[in-house]
């Protein structure tokens, strides 16, 4: 990576133009693709504000979170079931008690 300075921090019109130039070179060029490494640097993009960068972070946290927890509850799952030959469900008729009459049905 490269080091994140002021001197380096660009808006988005700025840098999406300076990586636009730095790639035509690089393709008009290909036999300087040291030096246009080393002297075209298109900066850096970022959001300024820190709340809303802290925001954004949250944001990916929580989405991330819910994604974790899903996987724990499958490990678990895939804990809970069976693994040995044999039925898995059981079926047992209701009782007569149970079922209601076919005129109060």
């Amino acid at each position: 990576g490269t080091v994140f300075t002021n001197s380096r921090y660009y808006s988005w019109s700025q840098w999406s133009v300076r990586t636009f130039a730095r790639d035509t070179m690089k393709a008009l060029f290909p036999e300087e693709l040291p030096d246009i490494a080393r002297y075209a640097d298109p900066g850096e993009y970022g959001v300024e504000s820190n709340i809303c960068r802290m925001v954004c972070c949250m944001l990916f946290v929580v989405t991330v979170l819910s994604d974790l927890l899903g996987s724990f509850n499958l490990a678990w799952l895939m804990n809970c079931i069976e693994s040995e030959d044999g039925l898995w469900i059981d079926w047992q008729p209701p009782k007569e008690s149970a079922w209601a009459s076919k005129e109060h049905a």
